[in-house]
């Protein structure tokens, strides 16, 4: 079966998503559990399907993805901070996602994807974030920034895919110089 992988407009999508079930999750979650906490296991939902979406892209198995999320998991319950919980995610989503989407994972996609962690982190921040409309609105301008990433790297593998193989338009409009060029010697 065919992959079909679209990262740019799936994340978008995904945090859309998410924007709108944060209210829902979280007023749900907090019959339970105090409000923080409330908020960090909804962080937690998204953080864990976003990971298990970047596996399905790689290949690879859900169990490279077991011990970040159970680690994060079990933060949520040790200490009692929505911040602490959101900065914490934000490490373990670029470290997740620069070693589990690509095969040779190096520190320059992992300085790229901290860099966009933390340009996404600072635009929640600066949101302020204390009702349920604003944390839906972070949520989803957080994943927006997360796209970015796959511009960047889809955009650099394209121009060296390009630079190797000529288009076929080229190709063919060479074919065609070659022919008439061949036909005004004769």
């Amino acid at each position: 079966m065919k992959r079909l992988k679209r990262p740019v407009r799936t994340t978008i999508v995904f945090g859309l998503i998410c924007g709108f079930a944060f209210g829902p999750l979280c007023v749900a979650t907090n019959y339970l559990i105090s409000w923080s906490s409330a908020i960090s296991v909804t962080l937690w939902i998204y953080v864990a399907g976003y990971a298990t979406i970047l596996s399905y892209w790689s290949k690879q198995r859900l169990q490279s993805i077991a011990f970040p999320l159970l680690f994060l998991l079990l933060t949520i319950f040790l200490m009692d901070s929505a911040a602490g919980f959101y900065i914490l995610a934000l490490i373990m989503i670029s470290w997740m996602r620069s070693g589990i989407c690509f095969q040779k994972a190096s520190w320059i996609r992992f300085a790229i994807e901290l860099l966009l962690c933390s340009l996404g982190g600072v635009l929640v921040v600066s949101f302020t974030p204390g009702s349920i409309l604003a944390w839906s609105v972070a949520v989803w301008m957080f994943f927006l920034i997360q796209s970015f990433y796959f511009v960047i790297f889809d955009l650099s593998r394209a121009v060296t895919e390009d630079s190797a193989k000529p288009d076929r338009f080229e190709q063919a409009q060479k074919q065609v110089e070659a022919i008439l060029s061949a036909e005004s010697h004769t």
